[in-house]
């Protein structure tokens, strides 16, 4: 076999260390081109080792028979004398190689490790491992990072297009806003022009709302915060605003817009601002995308009998627009994802109602199913279950929308407004003033603290606190006054106004001894509602405690 029994038992050593580490080992005797092969089972079993006299044509045989036909070709150069040898002598000193390896129609992946056999050099040592299993590890990790790159570029890209389109979406307000602002200060004496001009800044600041509030939803319903109201609203006069909107949208895009109404139950318990939000944006849509002389209808539809107190209400919103493709259907509701025929069409949007809409239905337990065709229409079909209120429920809600309906006084409130922004304070005063409030304004938590701990007990009646502001926050003014030896300390309503506006800053207020919360930017109603609840929930102790005594 080798000519040198040194050499032999070198080998021999060298052997019983490898094969328990790897399938086989072979060397490749050089000086007359023979190859011997040891395994595993011939070391441990003391087996002659397999022997060949010519090693290429061995190879050549072993090729043929174990390399698939496609891969026989480059197996068969790796495996050459000729090529062995270049590589060692330009290695240092070993260097490894993968081919493909069938057996019964199975393929494996073969590793070979390739070294010189002897000090001499007169042989050429040959080691294979089986790195299937290791491979095809390396193959599913590299095909998930390819996978995650992508989907990484895809959220740039739409992350991209998404801040685009807030950047366009946001400037179009503001600059209304800007605009119509130096009109209305350059004419103050022409009242036309700032009838105008506070009528278009109006209209733009609810639409720059309605964007933030977009994203706030959007991020409150990834993070599973998003809470559903349970009040009082009939059905009819619900739609009916609805379709006043509609129609006011559809008459400005030139479209004709129809609706049906076919509701047994009209009283319900829900959240029909969300119900608002849905309907708007698919009516919205459905509006934009159908050209001049086209249709849009909504058909509101009462499907089942009450059943258990719920009823299911369908609203169908068909039009015969621009249609939808088959692509952009798989995708419509993805947060962001805006068409290309938006994008052609430069139609204003985020992106985000769609994906919105979807998320509100899923949460009421609903359903939306949409069929479209290109250039001919699409509809739009969502069924939402709905509490049918009872008599009593439906009575309180009544009356309770007439009190809304009252005028907003707050005759003789004191009020503690712990606010830093100079514009902020004009506005919450201004607004306050109005509704016949007294109003004491502090610049920042400290003061607001201090003001209110050296007042007389009953100089103030409600506390309203700003949360982000320098020297001492909102939150850390109301421990500071909860804490105080002030007789009004633990009893004095302090109503959070910030614009910190998701349900864990809410919680957060109330936790740390706050009444209530309010969303920045205010509504006069909003504000007027809460305050009035405060001060009828201290009339309302303050009975009870006298009562007692």
């Amino acid at each position: 076999m080798y000519k040198s029994d040194g050499g032999q038992k070198r080998q021999k050593v060298l052997l019983n260390i490898l094969v328990n580490v790897y399938e086989l080992v072979g060397f490749i005797e050089l000086t007359d081109g023979s190859l011997c092969v040891y395994t595993k089972e011939v070391i441990w079993k003391n087996y002659e080792p397999y022997y060949a006299e010519n090693y290429e044509a061995s190879m050549g045989v072993f090729i043929n028979s174990y390399v698939p036909a496609g891969n026989r070709d480059e197996v068969t150069k790796k495996f050459s004398i000729e090529y062995l040898k270049a590589k060692l002598d330009n290695s240092e000193e070993r260097y490894e190689f993968i081919y493909p390896y069938m057996k019964d129609g199975e393929i494996r992946y073969k590793q070979i490790t390739v070294l010189w056999g002897d000090e001499k050099r007169e042989s050429i040592c040959l080691v294979r491992t089986d790195v299937t299993t290791s491979l095809m590890a390396e193959w599913e990790t590299k095909k998930q990072l390819e996978n995650a790159l992508a989907l990484a570029k895809e959220a740039n890209e739409a992350k991209r297009e998404f801040l685009s389109a807030m950047s366009h979406d946001i400037r179009t307000p503001m600059n209304a806003i800007i605009g119509m602002t130096e009109l209305a200060l350059a004419n103050r004496d022409n009242p036309k022009q700032i009838d105008e001009s506070l009528s278009t800044i109006k209209i733009s600041s609810e639409h720059l709302l309605n964007l933030i509030n977009k994203i706030l939803d959007m991020s409150r319903i990834e993070s599973g915060q998003l809470v559903l109201m349970r009040k009082y609203f009939s059905h009819k006069e619900e739609v009916a605003k609805l379709v006043a909107r509609s129609q006011a949208l559809a008459e400005v895009r030139k479209v004709q817009f129809s609706y049906t109404f076919q509701v047994c139950h009209d009283d319900c318990i829900g959240d029909v601002l969300r119900i608002h939000q849905i309907l708007d944006n698919l009516i919205g849509n459905a509006i934009k995308f159908t050209p001049k002389g086209g249709k849009v209808s909504l058909d509101v539809k009462e499907l089942l009998p009450a059943k258990g107190q719920i009823g299911i209400y369908q609203y169908t919103i068909t039009d015969s627009g621009v249609g939808i493709s088959d692509e952009d259907m798989k995708q419509m509701f993805e947060p962001f994802y805006r068409s290309d025929v938006a994008k052609k069409k430069k139609v204003e949007g985020t992106g985000l109602g769609l994906s919105i809409a979807k998320n509100l239905i899923d949460y009421m337990g609903g359903a939306i199913h949409v069929k479209s065709r290109v250039n001919e229409g699409t509809c739009f079909t969502v069924e939402i279950p709905v509490r049918l209120a009872e008599t009593v429920e439906a009575n309180a809600g009544k009356d309770e929308q007439k009190d809304r309906k009252e005028e907003q006084d707050l005759e003789g409130m004191r009020i503690l407004l712990v606010e830093d922004h100079p514009v902020n304070q004009l506005v919450a005063t201004k607004m306050l003033e109005n509704m016949n409030a007294v109003v004491t304004v502090a610049e920042n938590g400290y003061v607001g603290k201090e003001r209110f701990i050296s007042s007389q007990p009953g100089e103030f009646d409600v506390i309203c606190m700003d949360i982000q502001m320098p020297v001492m926050n909102g939150y850390e003014s109301t421990e500071a006054i909860r804490s105080s030896s002030h007789p009004q300390a633990k009893t004095i309503p302090i109503v959070a106004m910030t614009a910190n506006a998701f349900l864990s800053d809410v919680s957060r207020c109330l936790e740390r001894g706050m009444n209530a919360h309010i969303a920045k930017p205010i509504e006069s109603a909003k504000l007027y509602h809460v305050l009035k609840n405060v001060r009828e929930e201290k009339e309302k102790r303050e009975e009870e405690n006298e009562s007692e005594e």
